[in-house]
């Protein structure tokens, strides 16, 4: 998901997206529509629903209804004014977004849990075909052992698809923690060009801001550090009719030059 603090817009990606027969750019509903709960056969004997095209594409889409409800809680802590999905119509109606919000959070079916929800009542009505055999006849054994089998291999497909469904949420989980940290960081950096920015200015202030030409002496100098801050100051000054002192620092550690670090002096 990305937010856009300036519009309200909040760009869900799948979240409250639809792939249906009609399409509009902007979701709307007629009043009757907005709490509807009748969604197996329209009340209003309408062909098409918008609202149930949105329910089966998470049903197709999404992960799992626990990760479904994760992303919803996450929308929770945004404050967006209107819903842009990846795929669908633009919600900007509130009280479509809270109708569409709670029939999200309570949508069964998602992703694997309509796998396992299936397989459940599969697994009923193959404990009730197994116990129509005769196991002892032959044909029948053989019957039930290719059932067994079978029912083996999709026990092993569902704890594949639990494994892939907490992979999913602990990656989910792990996003989060490192666009905090991003952020943290960010706001570290912005101090520190700050302070930066506050040395240069006091290092600037220890530069002289003018000095008085002499008859056979003129001085000049640039100040133009890489970033914020550079490694030297000097100063120049007069200290009679025919001598001038001269004061110069480098700070910053040069390996290069035995001399960095010390205070340099000269006389006229």
């Amino acid at each position: 998901m990305t937010f856009d603090p300036q519009s309200g817009i909040l760009f869900s990606s799948d979240l409250f997206g639809s792939l249906g027969l009609e399409w509009e750019l902007f979701l709307n509903l007629k009043p009757e529509c907005k709490n509807c709960h009748s969604l197996a056969r329209c009340p209003q004997n309408r062909k098409i629903c918008p609202v149930n095209d949105i329910l089966s594409f998470h049903k197709t889409v999404m992960p799992s209804g626990k990760a479904l409800r994760f992303a919803l809680g996450q929308m929770l802590e945004i404050p967006f004014t209107m819903i842009a999905p990846q795929h669908g119509s633009i919600i900007r109606d509130k009280e479509i977004m809270r109708y569409v919000f709670e029939l999200l959070a309570t949508l069964n079916g998602v992703g694997i849990d309509g796998v396992i929800e299936e397989n459940y009542a599969f697994n009923l009505d193959i404990r009730a075909k197994i116990k129509e055999y005769d196991i002892k006849k032959p044909q029948h054994a053989l019957l039930v052992k290719q059932i067994l089998e079978y029912w083996a291999s999709l026990k092993d497909t569902g704890i594949n698809n639990q494994l892939l469904q907490d992979l999913v949420l602990k990656y989910s989980t792990s996003e989060k923690k490192l666009k905090q940290l991003n952020r943290e960081l960010i706001d570290k950096q912005k101090r520190l060009d700050a302070d930066l920015v506050a040395a240069a200015q006091i290092q600037k202030s220890l530069l002289p801001q003018k000095i008085d030409s002499a008859e056979n002496l003129a001085v000049a100098w640039k100040f133009e550090p890489c970033e914020h801050m550079g490694g030297d100051i000097f100063n120049m000054f007069q200290l009679g009719d025919d001598h001038w002192a001269k004061a110069a620092r480098q700070i910053l550690q040069n390996p290069s030059n035995k001399d960095a670090g010390r205070s340099a002096r000269g006389t006229r």
